[in-house]
């Protein structure tokens, strides 16, 4: 939908602390930090459609994107 509507999805992956990853359907921060699954996370939402992150690692997060060739300038 992103590339034929030429729109951005925004994902919230913020920890929650009480229930762990409720906010993102199980695929938040704790399990790309905690566990090393950043692939399961970031991208994930990515091949999904999200062209946005909301979280609590900036800095993780843009460098898997950057890795994985996931993020670009718009």
């Amino acid at each position: 939908m992103r590339d034929k509507y030429n729109t951005h999805w925004w994902i919230n992956t913020l920890y929650d602390n009480n229930t762990p990853g409720l906010r993102s359907g199980g695929r938040g921060d704790e399990l790309a930090f905690r566990d090393g699954q950043a692939d399961e996370v970031w991208g994930w939402w990515h091949r999904n459609g999200a062209t946005i992150f909301q979280t609590d690692e900036p800095v993780m997060a843009t460098e898997f994107l950057n890795e994985a060739g996931y993020r670009k300038a718009y």
